[in-house]
């Protein structure tokens, strides 16, 4: 005998614990809106007590017998065909997102005017142990506070009760709610930027928070002369369709902006942001993972690539309900193995060649690199001209303090230190200022060595590429005045 196993309505408890935050639900939200047809979406959430979030677009919007059906969890296979501009695939994301963050939900539509809209509440699912919904009289749609803001046709989502966002009766509630969107600013500029900005072929969309538009933030700065990228490669998965792959090499820190630079590093810096990102219909869903097919390294922090599927293969690659996992099928998985030894390998080949010597200067390190039996050290250049200098006038006693000096301080370099700070990005560490008479000094020692096999003009080309020449133009150009002078006197 087949008895009905229906799920009970504590499932909706469940389902709030999915694993959503506060910008991966607005994304959720978000995708619905994109898959509508809406090319401005806009997220508010007023300064009232108890606050609220409303999420609005201009999509096409949906009858009363839709609202429905939107409100109905898993009501399509994720097995169905879907077009190709669809974000969604379970028929869950709607609901659980909103679920993951407020104990009420109000969704309005309008097609042409004519508005309809329900509320589901927890509570009230809850206490009748019925899934139920509260369709909205149109008196009782003109009395919700944010209507004004649906367009003749759209789409309005409301999330009230936001008690998995903050505590409703926190007097910081507010500022708290404000910081948490400020966060999800960032998260939905970066997931959404191939949708912010105007890719050929595609309408650009529109994404405004609390009145401000959000701007993209493009990971591989395709735009900057300096990013370095490789070609486009597609591979064929019988008719799932093609995964279409591409390296990046970001810009080096110094070429960039400040603000650019912390935008491509994150809130988490540049070794937890490199590696793979993984776009589904262009929307971003995974990214700062390697896959488990090599490790995070600081010497990878400029490396990235992208990989584009389409929706027709969230089940190769195990796409789950929150699209926050996804694993590569196996010739894919083969593929990017190769690309990552031909892209990666040679930025790593530096600290696995035993014996080798590096100076990070070409024209007067101070500090050089070594590395010998896999381990690296850094050793001060006592051949430097300023260092040379001082050294050859002093007596023999003072030469031994003075090696004893050097060699204090290169043994006493903070690797541990500095390996912790360069995690987040070179540009957040300080080699700290040199006085003008210092930069004086080791610039008359360091011109004469330099004009002997380059011409002036040369000189003063690499002397600007190169700190702390570089940081300090000004005092530089002063510098070339007063030589360039000297030497037509």
């Amino acid at each position: 005998m087949k008895r009905s196993i229906a799920p009970s309505t504590n499932l909706v408890l469940s389902l709030r614990d999915m694993g959503y935050t506060l910008e991966t639900a607005l994304a959720d939200v978000i995708d619905n809106s994109i898959s509508s047809g809406a090319t401005r979406i806009t997220i508010m959430s007023p300064p009232t007590s108890p606050p609220r979030i409303t999420i609005t677009d201009n999509g096409k919007g949906l009858t009363e017998e839709q609202i429905q059906d939107a409100l109905t969890l898993a009501r399509l296979s994720p097995d169905v065909v879907r077009l190709s501009d669809d974000l969604g695939r379970y028929g869950m994301g709607m609901k659980t997102a909103s679920w993951s963050q407020c104990r009420r939900l109000t969704l309005v539509s309008a097609v042409d005017g004519d508005v309809h809209g329900a509320t589901v509440d927890l509570d009230d699912i809850h206490a009748s142990n019925e899934w139920v919904a509260d369709f909205l009289e149109p008196s009782r749609i003109a009395e919700l506070p944010d209507i004004a803001t649906l367009p003749q046709t759209g789409t309005m989502l409301v999330w009230e009760a936001l008690d998995r966002v903050v505590a409703e009766s926190d007097d910081h509630a507010l500022t708290e709610l404000a910081s948490k969107l400020g966060q999800a600013a960032a998260h939905l500029e970066l997931v959404f930027h191939r949708f912010l900005t105007h890719e050929a072929g595609h309408p650009q969309i529109v994404i405004t928070l609390n009145k401000r538009d959000l701007e993209p933030t493009d990971p591989f700065a395709s735009r900057h002369p300096a990013t370095q990228r490789s070609s486009e490669e597609t591979i064929r998965l019988g008719d799932s369709g093609d995964v279409t792959i591409q390296a990046f090499t970001l810009p080096h820190h110094s070429k960039i902006s400040a603000e650019a630079s912390e935008r491509l590093g994150g809130a988490e810096g540049y070794v937890k942001n490199q590696g793979f990102y993984l776009y589904r219909e262009r929307r971003l869903i995974l990214w700062g993972t390697w896959f488990r097919l090599t490790r995070a390294h600081p010497t990878l922090n400029l490396s990235r690539i992208r990989i584009d599927i389409p929706n027709t293969m969230d089940a190769q690659w195990h796409i789950n309900i929150i699209k926050a996992s996804a694993q590569p099928p196996r010739v894919v998985r083969d593929r990017l193995k190769q690309i990552i030894d031909s892209f990666v390998a040679p930025s790593r080949r530096i600290y696995r060649h035993r014996g080798y010597t590096q100076t990070q200067d070409e024209y007067a390190p101070v500090w050089m690199q070594k590395t010998a039996a896999g381990r690296v050290s850094y050793q001060i250049v006592d051949s430097h001209p300023l260092i040379a200098r001082f050294r050859d006038g002093l007596t023999r006693e003072q030469k031994d303090t003075f090696r004893a000096v050097l060699e204090t301080v290169q043994s006493s370099v903070p690797m541990d230190a500095l390996t912790l700070a360069l995690a987040d990005g070179a540009d957040k560490v300080d080699t700290g200022a040199i006085s003008a008479e210092s930069l004086r000094v080791l610039f008359l020692a360091i011109v004469p060595m330099l004009l002997q096999t380059k011409k002036e003009t040369d000189v003063w080309e690499q002397l600007r590429r190169k700190e702390p020449f570089r940081s300090n133009l000004d005092q530089l150009d002063g510098l070339i005045t007063d030589w360039s002078q000297h030497e037509r006197d």
